[in-house]
């Protein structure tokens, strides 16, 4: 296994998601903007990466963040082999003065989409919006906009197809899909966790029509297979006790196609607290890998997509997965005893 070390400092990120045209998010040429703040590589303790993508380019993307100044994005040679680059992030007309990135995705190479901050409330009458950004150029372009909740991960479908993009509001999360043609729809499926049947999708349905996520379930934490078929992610069932807590709720990981044309099916369950979900390749076989507590452990958990069989774990206090283009390899950050973050290389065979 290797690993390589990289220091950054923890903030606390939300962002808020508005609609227009997903077709209009394209790689564009200009010049390069100024960065923000020194391209100084960083030397930071007591952090976390708030967001991370392994591109298909070949680099680590992720997103830190000072507590009292402004953070960055930076990338990274996944086998640590040469020195961090900054990536200019410049001004965009039509999103917003963005205060941290809560999530990565990526629309191409060397284009991303991400969920940021607009603590101003400029993203459309909310708290952030989701844009595509060019790591060669830094522009960035608004995707969509939610202007009532925080968005907390999303993937994008190939051949900028949609989006499935987690929102919350402080109290539970929803998965919904973006659709260019249609604006946001819900799932439309119900899951059913710890004998809790519910919609994990309930944010995004109508607001006449919307249950209570926190008093049943909510969902999150989407993950595509590499041909974008597809989409896995948890539920969780909220607590048998009414609290509404749902830190340490019951989850399970599901799958479904990307169209949504037939039911979400349970691949594995009886875990908590989940931090990230990652679908990956084991043999040639279709496995996930999720970083939660599982008996009472926490760390990253393989598990084969088929039966829902563990195949190995690592433990310790990981926090965010993501894996390469292939699928065959997979990134983790985790965050060590002296409160020193880093990237490790974890080995699926």
């Amino acid at each position: 296994m290797r690993a390589s070390i990289l220091r950054v400092v923890r903030t606390t990120v939300s962002a808020v998601v508005c609609a227009a045209a997903l077709t209009a998010c394209i790689r564009t040429s200009g010049p390069d903007p100024a960065p923000t703040v020194s391209p100084q590589e960083p030397d930071l303790r007591r952090g976390a990466v708030t967001a991370m993508v392994w591109s298909a380019d070949g680099w680590v993307y992720f997103y830190y963040g000072r507590l009292s100044e402004p953070g960055g994005l930076w990338r990274r040679p996944v086998d640590g082999s040469s020195a961090l680059e900054r990536v200019p992030v410049g001004p965009a007309a039509d999103a917003c003065p963005t205060g941290g990135f809560s999530a990565l995705g990526e629309v191409s190479s060397g284009v991303l989409a991400a969920a940021a901050d607009c603590p101003d409330g400029s993203g459309g009458g909310g708290g952030g919006v989701v844009t595509t950004l060019d790591t060669g150029t830094g522009e960035h372009r608004r995707l969509v906009v939610l202007p009532e909740f925080s968005g907390t991960g999303l993937v994008v479908l190939p051949g900028l197809a949609g989006a499935y993009i987690t929102a919350a509001d402080g109290h539970c999360q929803s998965l919904g899909l973006f659709d260019p043609r249609a604006g946001f729809r819900p799932l439309g499926h119900q899951v059913t966790v710890r004998d809790t049947v519910f919609w994990p999708d309930a944010l995004f349905r109508a607001q006449t029509a919307r249950p209570a996520c926190g008093k049943t379930g909510d969902g999150g934490w989407p993950a595509l297979t590499g041909d974008g078929r597809t989409l896995y992610f948890v539920a969780r069932a909220a607590p048998a006790n009414g609290s509404g807590q749902m830190a340490q709720a019951e989850a399970a990981v599901f799958r479904m196609p990307v169209d949504g044309a037939t039911a979400a099916s349970r691949v594995f369950d009886g875990f908590r607290s989940p931090r990230s979900l990652a679908v990956v390749v084991v043999d040639g076989r279709p496995a996930v890998a999720v970083c939660a507590t599982v008996n009472g452990k926490v760390g990253v958990w393989l598990i084969r997509a088929e039966d829902g069989t563990i195949l190995r774990s690592w433990t310790g206090q990981y926090r965010l997965l993501s894996p390469s283009l292939d699928r065959t390899r997979l990134i983790a950050t985790k965050l060590a005893n002296d409160a020193e973050e880093a990237f490790e290389l974890l080995d699926l065979d």
